[in-house]
C-alpha cells in the first residue's frame, strides 16, 4: 500500500519549513511540524508527524509519495538509494537562497518530482541539483537563477538519468562548464515534453552554455508540443566532448549570439543528429566541428561527426 505523507508550509526558518498558504485550502498557519500522514486521498496538513522535509525522506519507504504543501522551502534536502515521488501541493518552491545546493540525489536512488520550483541554489556542482547515479524524473517545473562552478542547474555523474517534461529552465549559470546541465560517465538526460519546456538565458563563462557533454547523451525526443532552446551563451550553447551525443528532433534552437556554435563537437566519437522538423535560425553557426562551420537548412535530417568532420 502507498502511504502519502503530506507536508504542509509554516512560517519560520530551518531546513524544509517554509512560509504558509491560506489560499489553496491545503496549507496551515499553526506554526506545527509540517508533514503529516494520511491515505494517497487526504489533502489536509494537520497532525503533522515530521519536521523537516528531510525527515520525510529519511522515513519513507520504497513506493511513498510525498506531497508538500504551498509555500517556499529551504533547499539542502537528499536522497540515497530509495524510489520515492514528491509532489507539489499548489505553489511549492524550494529555494538555496543563493548559499546551498538544493537536492542531491545518489546511489541506486529514483525520484519524481511533479509541480515543484527550485530556484536560488548555489554549489561547486549542480546548483539545483546534484545527480550521482542515480534517477530524477522532473514534470512541470521551473528551475531557475541557480548557480555552480560546473552545471548551473544539474550536475549529472556516474550514469545518471534526468527526464524533463513540461520543465522551464532559464537564468542558470555556471563558473566554467554547463550553465544549465553538465553530464559526464555516461549519463543521460531526455527531454520528453509533452506540452511545452523552455530553456532559455542559460550562460557559461567557459563551454556549454546550454549544456555540457562528455562522454554522455541530451536526446531531445519528437514532441507534439511547444519545446524552445533559445538564447544560452557560452563557447558553444551545447558542447560536445569525447563521445558525446546530442539529437534535436522537433525542438526550436535559435538565437544563441553569444555562443559561436549553437551546437558545438570537439570530442573524438561525438556524434550530433537534427531532424528536418526542428528549427534552427539566428545562430552565430548552428554547427561547428573542430572549426569547420555548418548551417542547418531543414530540408533533411542533418547528421554530424567529429571523426569525419563532416555534417551530412
Amino acid at each position: 500500500m502507498i502511504l502519502a505523507l503530506l507536508a504542509f508550509a509554516c512560517s519560520g526558518n530551518g531546513q524544509g519549513n517554509g512560509t504558509s498558504s491560506d489560499d489553496t485550502g491545503i496549507g496551515d498557519d499553526t506554526g506545527d511540524s509540517i508533514f503529516t500522514p494520511g491515505s494517497e486521498e487526504s489533502v489536509g496538513c494537520s497532525e503533522s508527524k515530521y519536521e523537516t522535509v528531510q525527515d520525510a525522506f529519511d522515513n519513507a519507504t520504497d513506493g511513498e509519495i510525498i506531497k508538500v504543501c504551498a509555500g517556499t522551502y529551504n533547499g539542502g534536502f537528499s536522497l540515497s538509494s530509495k524510489s520515492l515521488s514528491l509532489q507539489g501541493e499548489g505553489t511549492v518552491v524550494f529555494d538555496g537562497n543563493n548559499t546551498e545546493q538544493i537536492m542531491t540525489v545518489n546511489g541506486d536512488a529514483d525520484l519524481s518530482v511533479d509541480g515543484i520550483d527550485f530556484q536560488n541554489g548555489n554549489a561547486e556542482n549542480g546548483g539545483a541539483f546534484n545527480i550521482d547515479g542515480a534517477e530524477v524524473n522532473l514534470s512541470n517545473a521551473e528551475v531557475s537563477s541557480n548557480n555552480a562552478t560546473n552545471g548551473g542547474a544539474f550536475y549529472l555523474t556516474n550514469e545518471a538519468y534526468l527526464s524533463i517534461d513540461d520543465v522551464s529552465i532559464t537564468n542558470n549559470a555556471a563558473d566554467t562548464l554547463g550553465g544549465a546541465f553538465y553530464a559526464d560517465g555516461g549519463s543521460h538526460i531526455a527531454d520528453v515534453t509533452s506540452t511545452f519546456t523552455e530553456i532559455s538565458g542559460n550562460a557559461s563563462s567557459f563551454r556549454g552554455g546550454l549544456a555540457y557533454l562528455d562522454g554522455s547523451f541530451f536526446y531531445q525526443y519528437k514532441s507534439s508540443g511547444n519545446v524552445s532552446y533559445v538564447d544560452n551563451s557560452g563557447e558553444g550553447a551545447v558542447y560536445l566532448g569525447i563521445a558525446a551525443e546530442f539529437s534535436l528532433n522537433s525542438a526550436e534552437m535559435s538565437n544563441h549570439q553569444d555562443a559561436e556554435c549553437a551546437i558545438d563537437l570537439e570530442g573524438i566519437d561525438s556524434f550530433a543528429a537534427i531532424s528536418s522538423a526542428a528549427e534552427m535560425e539566428n545562430n552565430i553557426n548552428d554547427v561547428c566541428i573542430d572549426g569547420m562551420t555548418y548551417d542547418f537548412t531543414g530540408e533533411s535530417d542533418l547528421y554530424c561527426e567529429y571523426n569525419t568532420g563532416l555534417c551530412d
